[in-house]
């Protein structure tokens, strides 16, 4: 049995921390429902130190293995690790089983190291564990009720909520001005940084808000690859156009304003 897993990932160290929230809840709420799983399953802990890239090709040359391109290319754009600690047997251990492949599922185009090299890429250890039996059910029950949505304001200049009467008997005139507000905004917002910095403040209110986080969160779960990278970036280092987010996250700038431009939306939709 493999003594410690890593998984190195694009996402931010924050991003990560919250999937370790998450996981934790998920490994809870389904052992509650199942008391008597006596199933092993690994600690799972956000952190860990990166590798870096001559790092990776000593281990690779010690084992007398290939790196390939790829994997090398996907190794500099990790920026935060996932530490499974004493992992249970994924050909006996089903929690085991759905556990990793619930954090894969989250973590980007991550690389997963079972012990030791070589540095084994998630999509081709989740297709490994589609062969396993996971824990069935596993993920499906919430950890607790989800609370009520809090509200917050649509822009960043806007006035904090105060009491759930008085938002409440604003809500309807602050809908229609933040709404006017937003397409103005977009209009003329041709490099992306205005728009940027609203994503930012959503993001960053959320933060500070637990209850609207759980929300948020789950937004980002649904976000494809390059939405996740490109929330934790302004997370990260703050607002900034689409051209400029787009050298760092490597990808196209046309790419990036279509996923922001739908990340904005969605959370939007959960934040009021």
């Amino acid at each position: 049995m493999s003594a410690t897993w890593w998984i190195y990932s694009p996402l931010a160290p924050q991003a990560m921390r919250d999937l370790e929230a998450e996981c934790e809840r998920a490994v809870e709420a389904f052992l509650e429902e199942h008391p008597g799983c006596d199933d092993e399953v690994a600690e799972v802990l956000a952190g860990g130190e990166l590798r870096s890239l001559d790092e990776v090709k000593e281990g690779y040359a010690r084992y007398r293995t290939k790196l390939s391109a790829a994997v090398a290319a996907r190794v500099e754009a990790c920026r935060s690790v996932m530490t499974l600690e004493r992992p249970g047997d994924l050909d006996v251990d089903a929690l085991q089983v759905s556990v990793l492949r619930y954090l894969l599922e989250r973590t980007g185009e991550a690389l997963v190291m079972f012990n030791d090299y070589p540095l084994v890429p998630s999509e081709h250890a989740l297709e490994n564990l589609a062969e396993k039996e996971g824990a069935e059910g596993f993920g499906a029950t919430p950890a607790a009720p989800k609370p009520r949505r809090a509200r917050m304001p649509a822009t960043a200049g806007a006035a904090k909520v105060g009491s759930a009467k008085a938002g409440s008997a604003k809500a309807g005139a602050a809908k229609a001005g933040s709404a006017k507000a937003a397409t103005a905004e977009v209009e003329e917002d041709a490099t992306g940084e205005e728009r940027a910095a609203r994503v930012e403040h959503l993001l960053s209110a959320a933060r500070d808000n637990p209850e609207l986080s759980i929300d948020v969160v789950e937004v980002l779960r649904k976000t494809p690859d390059l939405g996740r990278r490109y929330a934790a970036l302004l997370i990260e280092e703050g607002s900034q156009a689409d051209a400029s987010a787009a050298k760092s996250l490597r990808a196209a700038p046309e790419e990036v304003a279509s996923v922001a431009d739908k990340l904005e939306a969605a959370l939007r939709a959960v934040t009021g």
